[in-house]
C-alpha cells in the first residue's frame, strides 16, 4: 500500500500483517479440507440392503367352512424382523396378508406380533437370510388349531 517506511515500519503495521497472513493461511487450509466432499462419493457409511417379503395365511378361522367371521385376521398384525433379539425392522401386514420390509443385509428371526393363534409358536420365529440387493420371499402359515 502507500504507507510511509515509518507506517511500514511500526509495530501495528506487522501485528497486522501477521493477522492478514493467518486468516488466508486459515481460508486455504478450509478451501483444502473441502476439497473433495462432493455428494458424488458414496458415504462410509451407507449399508447393503435386500428385501424381505411375503404373505401371511391364518386358518381356519370357524370350526365349519365357509367361515361367516366378518373379521379380518390381518388387522392389527405386525411381522418383526429381528437380530439376536433386537428389532431391526418392523412393518404392519396389509388387509390381504401380505408384507415386505427392506434391511440391511443379514440373518434374521422373522415373527408376527401378536399372534396368539395355537400354530404361532410352532411355526414362528422363522430364520431368514438377506442378501445386498436380492428380494428374498417368507411366507408364514399359521395354523389356528380351530377344528
Amino acid at each position: 500500500m502507500f504507507l510511509s517506511k515509518r507506517d511500514r515500519d511500526s509495530p501495528y503495521a506487522t501485528i497486522t500483517r501477521y493477522v492478514v497472513a493467518i486468516l488466508l493461511m486459515a481460508v486455504g487450509l478450509l478451501a483444502l479440507a473441502t476439497c473433495g466432499t462432493s455428494g458424488s462419493n458414496p458415504s462410509p457409511t451407507a449399508v447393503a440392503t435386500g428385501t424381505v417379503t411375503g404373505k401371511v395365511s391364518i386358518g381356519p378361522l370357524c370350526p365349519v367352512e365357509p367361515c361367516t367371521n366378518p373379521n379380518n385376521p390381518y388387522t392389527g398384525l405386525t411381522v418383526v424382523i429381528s437380530d439376536a433379539g433386537a428389532v431391526v425392522r418392523s412393518v404392519d401386514v396389509t388387509d390381504d396378508g401380505s408384507y415386505s420390509a427392506n434391511v440391511p443385509a443379514g440373518t434374521y428371526d422373522v415373527d408376527l406380533q401378536p399372534c396368539e393363534w395355537l400354530g404361532c409358536r410352532s411355526s414362528l420365529p422363522e430364520r431368514v437370510t438377506v442378501k445386498a440387493d436380492q428380494l428374498v420371499t417368507l411366507d408364514i402359515s399359521i395354523d389356528t388349531g380351530i377344528r
